[in-house]
């Protein structure tokens, strides 16, 4: 059995998630090509080495040429039940975007089928979501785990104007999950580092991960 563990020292999002296991041995290249599966055009990923604190970090780059906004939950669950991806892969991939659906639609007040995505429907937001859930696949990964997540503070523009850290989203995404408040002055989780985490892992001080692997 393969376990993934995240030590979330600096917070969460999806191309953090995304970039840590392309650090750990997930070919960008081949996380590129399976991508191409679905109906996206004008993505490439790339990634480069880094000094943070005097250590070398992989940071991940996602290159879209697209510049639709958002998108439908509906919309989106078409294309990946239309792009030909392995049961697993796609058990994933839909269950991140449907949490991030109701937890959406919960704090705006209406329902699934008639929310839109804003940044988490945009195509960097899609690869990192499908990447990570191919990454997983990739290096057979069976199970992951996760230390407490952190939250800055402060404000974060967004496409529905100026909102709190954590933002409404994240905050509704990890309820009953073990969080740690800092003072720094930014967004350390995102909505979309939330989903993932919330999906894919366990936690110490949780009963459980809301998986659908």
């Amino acid at each position: 059995m393969s376990i993934v563990y995240f030590d979330l020292v600096g917070g969460a999002s999806g191309d953090m998630i995304l970039g840590s296991l392309v650090a750990l041995g997930a070919p960008l290249p081949e996380i590129e090509r399976r991508l191409r599966a679905l109906p996206l055009t004008g993505i490439s990923l790339g990634s480069t080495v880094v000094k943070r604190h005097g250590f070398d970090a992989l940071l991940l780059e996602v290159r879209a040429e697209e510049t639709k906004a958002h998108r439908h939950f509906t919309e989106i669950r078409r294309m990946l039940e239309g792009g030909r991806l392995p049961p697993r892969v796609l058990r994933r991939a839909l269950g991140t975007f449907e949490l991030l659906g109701r937890c959406e639609a919960f704090v705006h007040g209406t329902s699934l089928e008639k929310v839109h995505f804003h940044e988490v429907g945009a195509l960097d937001a899609i690869v990192d979501i499908v990447g990570t859930a191919w990454a997983l696949e990739i290096l057979d990964v069976d199970r992951c785990h996760a230390s407490v997540v952190p939250h800055g503070r402060g404000f974060v523009k967004a496409a529905h104007g100026t909102l709190p850290v954590p933002a409404p989203a994240t905050v509704r995404i990890l309820e009953g999950v073990p969080v740690r408040m800092t003072e720094i002055e930014a967004e350390l989780t995102t909505p979309t580092g939330a989903a993932l985490l919330r999906i894919h892992c366990r936690f110490a001080s949780c009963t459980g991960s809301m998986s659908l692997r």
